[in-house]
């Protein structure tokens, strides 16, 4: 699959940009060239940031990983937005990681709590583990919040997108919810969680998701998943930007680059199983 999106889809567009050759050094250098993708109705579900020929040899791998950075974003105007507002780095924030829901044992992850609690104590923000991760906890501390991670169970609506949600311990938080939030120095949005950027394959003129709602909703910068996630992966994945993607200043990057950098990683190092380096995807500039 990811070779026909090569072939009919993304291969052409980089062709007739120019894109041609990989850049020699790591994307967080700032270098390479950015690509942003505005996918609607089947597109949506599709990983357009990792089409390509991965058994090329590397050298001169057709891949869009191998020539572009890659970002989505739901609009032009909500690109435009987020560009305005994306240094605004602010201290604030939570960390969400639940383990369980309360009646829903088959639901158990493993990792989702640790993720969290790491995250937490990288950014100095506020944890909100198991029975803290309530809706009113994530709301009230939405507004003040320039970070905000979540290690949870995800769930995308394809009958009606603003019914997607995450499953907090209480309660799903929907994307609706997010349309008229009011957030005043928001940075980054990370929905470790499965399915938290796919669309509806039934509504061929949106690009609606989790992760564009949190977009819309103010944060410039929001990473979410096509598909369901592998916890252990999505856990190391999460510590290690977060290594890179912080509020000080003297040591930070951006977002965008440093996940592609890291999925470039992982994909070298689990080249044959797409599914565990495909699925992370950014919203932003």
């Amino acid at each position: 699959m990811l070779e026909w999106l090569w072939d009919v889809v993304t291969g052409p567009v980089l062709e007739k940009l120019g894109y041609t050759a990989t850049p020699n050094t790591p994307a967080v250098d700032g270098r390479w060239p950015r690509v942003w993708w505005i996918p609607t109705g089947a597109l949506t579900v599709l990983p357009l940031h990792a089409a390509g020929h991965h058994d090329d040899p590397s050298g001169s791998r057709r891949a869009v990983l191998d020539r572009v950075v890659s970002s989505y974003t739901p609009s032009v105007r909500a690109l435009g937005n987020a560009r305005s507002v994306a240094h605004r780095t602010g201290n604030g924030g939570f960390a969400v990681g639940i383990n369980d829901i309360p009646d829903r044992l088959d639901l158990h992850l493993e990792r989702a709590e640790p993720e969290a609690a790491a995250i937490a104590a990288r950014l100095q923000i506020q944890p909100l583990l198991g029975p803290d991760a309530t809706r009113q906890a994530v709301l009230s501390g939405l507004p003040g919040a320039a970070w905000a991670h979540f290690s949870c169970h995800g769930l995308a609506n394809q009958d009606d997108p603003s019914r997607s949600y995450l499953a907090l311990v209480d309660g799903p938080l929907y994307a609706a919810e997010l349309f008229n939030a009011r957030i005043e120095m928001p940075y980054l949005a990370y929905l470790s969680a499965c399915t938290t950027a796919m669309g509806a394959v039934r509504l061929l003129d949106e690009n609606i998701s989790l992760a564009a709602a949190f977009q819309l909703a103010g944060f410039p910068h929001v990473i979410g998943t096509l598909w369901t996630i592998n916890d252990w992966v999505a856990e190391r994945l999460a510590r290690d930007l977060y290594q890179l993607v912080h509020p000080d200043a003297a040591t930070w990057h951006s977002p965008g680059l440093v996940l592609h950098d890291i999925v470039r990683r992982y994909r070298d190092r689990f080249r044959d199983d797409p599914d565990l380096w495909a699925s992370h995807i950014h919203y932003g500039p």
